[in-house]
C-alpha cells in the first residue's frame, strides 16, 4: 500500500526521479495492477447531502442499475490511504471565490504556455491521478481543485521542485498557492506551474455534482457522479483504453473511457471523477481506477 511522504523528503525525491513520470497526457495507466476492483462495499463514510447512502437525488439511474448509489470514488473519508480522502457532499459549493475562476479565465486558446501570477486561496483538492510506485507519485503532479466558480486541472512537471507540492496531495486537502504558468492541451486549459504551496486543512467536504441536466463545457474538470450501462461493444481509443462512445448517464450521453480489464458490455457502472472532453464530446475517463465501480449482482 502507498505510504505517506515526509514533506522534507519530497524536493529530493522530485529531483531524483526526473523522468520517472515523464508521460504525456495521452499515456495510459493500464499497467497499474491492483487499482481496479469489480465491486466496492459500503465504506461507512458519512455523506453530506440529501438521500440515503449519499445519493444526491439529481440523477435517475437507468434500468439494471441500483436505485441507490453509495460509491463516492476517491472521496472515502478520513483515515483513507493517500491520495484518497475528504468527505462526500452532494450540495452546491459555498459561494467563496478562491481564485479558481481567475485561473480558468487565464487559460490560453492555444497550447502555448502563458506566464501568470494568480493567487489561489483555500481551494479544495477534489481528485488526483493514481499514486503509482517509484519516484514522485503521479498524484503529486496531476490533480484537480474546485470551488463555486468551477474546477481546474494541474499537470505539473515532476522535475520542477517549486511547482510540486511539498506535502501529500490528498482529496479533501485545502490548499493555497500561486499559479505561475497556464497552458492548454488539445484545447483544454490546465495549470503547468505553481509555487508557494501551503496546506491549510485536510479531510474537508468535496462537493460532488450529480447532474440534473446535460453536462456542458463549463462543467469540464468538475467532479461528478454518473451511472449508466455500457451498451454495445467498445472501440479502441488509445493505448489499451476502450471507449463506449454513447454512454447514457441519464441526463445526456458522453464517452466512457477506461483501460480496465474488468469492464464489459451490458454492465452498469458508476463514475465519480472529473469531467473531461474529447473532440468537444463529454468524456468520463478513468485515469484513476478509483474513479469507477461496476455494480455486480451478489
Amino acid at each position: 500500500m502507498p505510504t505517506r511522504i515526509a514533506p522534507s523528503s519530497l524536493p529530493a525525491l522530485i529531483l531524483a526521479s526526473f523522468g520517472a513520470w515523464g508521460c504525456s497526457q495521452a499515456d495510459d495507466p493500464a499497467d497499474l495492477s491492483g487499482y481496479d476492483r469489480i465491486s466496492r462495499p459500503d465504506l461507512g463514510v458519512e455523506s453530506l447531502g440529501d438521500g440515503a447512502g449519499g445519493a444526491g437525488g439529481g440523477q435517475v439511474n437507468p434500468d439494471g442499475c441500483p436505485s441507490t448509489i453509495e460509491f463516492t470514488g476517491q472521496v472515502v473519508g478520513p483515515e483513507a490511504e493517500v491520495p484518497n480522502g475528504g468527505v462526500a457532499a452532494f450540495t452546491p459549493w459555498p459561494e467563496v471565490d478562491t481564485g479558481v475562476g481567475a485561473v480558468k479565465a487565464a487559460f490560453p486558446a492555444t497550447d502555448m504556455p502563458v506566464a501568470v501570477d494568480i493567487e489561489i486561496t483555500e481551494a479544495v483538492v477534489t481528485a488526483t491521478s493514481f499514486y503509482g510506485s517509484g519516484g514522485v507519485p503521479a498524484s503529486q503532479t496531476r490533480f484537480w481543485l474546485e470551488d463555486a466558480n468551477g474546477a481546474v486541472e494541474f499537470f505539473l512537471d515532476n522535475s520542477d521542485a517549486e511547482s510540486v507540492p511539498p506535502f501529500d496531495m490528498q482529496v479533501g486537502n485545502v490548499v493555497s498557492l500561486r499559479v505561475t504558468e497556464v497552458t492548454a492541451y488539445q484545447g483544454k486549459g490546465q495549470v503547468a506551474k505553481a509555487a508557494d504551496w501551503t496546506l491549510v486543512d485536510v479531510d474537508q467536504p468535496v462537493h460532488i455534482f450529480e447532474p440534473d441536466r446535460a453536462l456542458i463545457p463549463d462543467d469540464i474538470d468538475r467532479v461528478v457522479r454518473v451511472t449508466g450501462v455500457l451498451e454495445g461493444n467498445p472501440t479502441s481509443c488509445g493505448g489499451s483504453s476502450r471507449c463506449w462512445n454513447t454512454f447514457n448517464y441519464g441526463m445526456g450521453t458522453g464517452i466512457f473511457r477506461s483501460s480496465s480489464d474488468f469492464l464489459s458490455p451490458g454492465q452498469c457502472v458508476t463514475f465519480v471523477g472529473p469531467v473531461r472532453v474529447f473532440n468537444s464530446d463529454i468524456q468520463f475517463d478513468t485515469i484513476n481506477f478509483d474513479w469507477h465501480t461496476n455494480h455486480v449482482e451478489q
